[in-house]
């Protein structure tokens, strides 16, 4: 038998006399309420609760998600019981609860900030603590602080799964990950992602920073989406990414070696060097291509390159084969992936190391 029948309920909202009945007891009945919100439909029955309902936070979040269109009101609801709680956990998933809720709202602003707030600090005090430890297991296995999240908000499924969401992203900030960059430099082509298994690939990297973390997704391999949606982007536009790697790398090539011939004197102009390395490493047409000449100037460049003046020790002096190596060192380093910095302290350094030691022997010594 029903603790509340549905004359009862009918009777409160219409404003009817209800016998047997305390009212302030009904307005302070989670059940009660509940049933009187669900029949009426109607958020107004929120105002009719006692103050010690409207911080009971179950029923505060039955409220708030029924009316989840109404975002005044349950701004109202919500602020109301913010500030008056102090239990950790209920504000910290009704903080997210409302950011979620409160997408593309200007009231979205204060529950974002909120909920960065909240995360900042709880992230602070893992830092913090791990500091003060002397293991370095426990500190790698406490990695970027989940397993200590898992204990402090363990009945709270909205609470985790944010915070796994965020750590997520902080792997990639704190440690100034380029997922793009990080993927083309560890498979070849797309298809190799695809063979070690996307889920596989991303539980196995996130365990590298956090092993309790990879262990939960294991199990919500829907808050890997986001990160997944980023692979599979990256892995649809892999050769283009090629392309504008190389771009970008001929550019600085062209660029830095304009830079370095304007800084030193040398017998060597700045197009001889350019393409003169570039057709000992072979790329003296793609130089070409993104150097922007001619068909016809090319050709006439390629001609008149000679192997012979660069390799006469006679004919170039050594700081012009200092200056020929320099370039040749920051075309190299660029197409490495790296880029060096050739200074004048690096030119005189290198004009040091290459100059012989002149030993004095006093042949008319005297001998014993």
């Amino acid at each position: 038998m029903e603790k509340y029948n549905k004359q009862l309920i009918i009777d409160y909202i219409s404003g009817n006399n209800i016998e047997n009945y305390d009212l302030n007891e009904l307005e302070n009945d989670r059940l009660f309420m509940t049933k009187v919100i669900e029949y009426s439909n109607d958020e107004k029955m929120y105002n009719f609760c006692s103050d010690e309902l409207k911080q009971d936070y179950e029923f505060i979040k039955y409220v708030i998600l029924k009316f989840r269109n109404n975002i005044q009101f349950i701004t109202e609801v919500a602020d109301y019981f913010l500030d008056n709680t102090n239990t950790d956990l209920e504000r910290t998933e009704l903080v997210i609860i409302m950011d979620n809720l409160t997408q593309n709202n200007e009231k979205n602003v204060k529950y974002k900030m909120l909920s960065e707030v909240i995360f900042s600090g709880k992230r602070l005090e893992i830092e913090l603590g791990k500091r003060h430890l002397n293991d370095e297991n426990t500190s790698n296995e406490i990695g970027m602080g989940f397993l200590l999240i898992y204990d402090s908000y363990m009945s709270s499924e909205i609470v985790l799964n944010y915070y796994a969401t965020k750590i997520i992203e902080d792997i990639f900030k704190e440690y100034d990950i380029d997922l793009e960059r990080m993927l083309h430099s560890k498979f070849k082509n797309a298809n190799q992602i695809n063979e070690q298994g996307l889920n596989n690939y991303m539980i196995n990297f996130i365990s590298l920073y956090d092993p309790m973390l990879s262990s939960y997704l294991c199990t919500h391999l829907n808050l890997l989406i986001p990160l997944k949606n980023k692979i599979i982007s990256i892995q649809n536009n892999w050769d283009k990414y090629n392309d504008k790697e190389e771009i970008k790398k001929f550019n600085l090539i062209i660029e830095r070696v304009h830079d370095y011939v304007m800084k030193h004197d040398s017998m060597f102009s700045e197009e001889f060097l350019l393409y003169h390395i570039s057709n000992s490493l072979g790329i003296s047409e793609k130089m070409a291509k993104y150097d922007r000449i001619s068909e016809e100037l090319y050709e006439a460049i390629m001609q008149n390159l000679s192997d012979e003046f660069v390799e006469q020790t006679f004919s170039v002096s050594i700081e012009d084969r200092i200056h020929y190596n320099n370039v040749k060192k920051i075309i190299t380093s660029i197409l490495q992936g790296k880029e060096l910095d050739f200074t004048d302290e690096v030119l005189e350094t290198d004009k040091n190391k290459s100059k012989a030691r002149i030993l004095k022997i006093n042949f008319n010594k005297d001998k014993k």
